[in-house]
């Protein structure tokens, strides 16, 4: 292994400098440099879908934020109050379940 230079090695103090002072380990930091891990850091999650259905029209619109052109005409003429007591739960799919035989 070919010796270290000075560069090197005040490289690698700084990087162990900085690893103590954010409590990083090791094993934080190569996921950090690595491109291959699918996310390091979390970043910020994603609004839920959220599903209007207008009972005098039977329109259905789903949404994320309150800038749909449809939803924001729905509360111009209903209001919100009553606007956002049309969102409806999604249905969460049921889990099959496998009958075995008795044994």
């Amino acid at each position: 292994m070919p010796a270290l230079s000075e560069i090197d090695r005040q490289f690698i103090s700084a990087v162990h400098t900085l690893m103590r002072e954010y409590d990083i380990s090791r094993s934080q930091l190569l996921a950090m440099l690595d491109r291959n891990t699918r996310r390091a850091i979390p970043g910020p999650t994603p609004q839920p879908l959220k599903t209007y259905l207008n009972p005098y029209t039977l329109q259905s619109i789903q949404v994320r934020v309150c800038r749909n052109l449809t939803y924001r005409a729905w509360v111009a003429e209903y209001g919100e109050e009553i606007v956002a007591t049309w969102q409806i739960e999604p249905i969460r799919g049921r889990k099959k379940r496998i009958e075995r035989p008795a044994r």
